[in-house]
């Protein structure tokens, strides 16, 4: 395991025009602070990547999109929770939470 996510055991999803990352993030800092990119491809590695970590007990946190070229890692005044304003949105498929899925089941 990358050492940082054995440090923070947080991750986050972030979908970047036809591709992907996935990042170990600080939680305390909102899950907006990426400490280390962990994995880049397109966008079903990158869920497929992200719920082995949930499986394996890591948090991941809800996806967020950027639509910015190059490295996203130092650009997080352009990652946006919005997932319907991001390109290629239809072609999204997140991580959810267990708990979210049952939260939602209650409502």
């Amino acid at each position: 395991m990358d050492r940082l996510l054995a440090a923070t055991r947080t991750a986050r999803l972030v979908y970047q025009a036809g591709i992907a990352n996935v990042f170990a993030v600080h939680p305390e800092r909102h899950g907006c602070d990426p400490v280390s990119r962990l994995f880049q491809a397109d966008f079903r590695a990158c869920e497929h990547f992200a719920q082995g970590l949930q499986a394996a007990g890591i948090t991941v946190l809800p996806a967020m999109h950027c639509n910015a070229a190059g490295d996203i890692a130092h650009q997080l005044d352009k990652w946006s929770a919005d997932l319907d304003a991001a390109p290629f949105h239809d072609k999204m498929r997140p991580v959810v939470s267990s708990q979210r899925i049952a939260a939602e089941r209650r409502s």
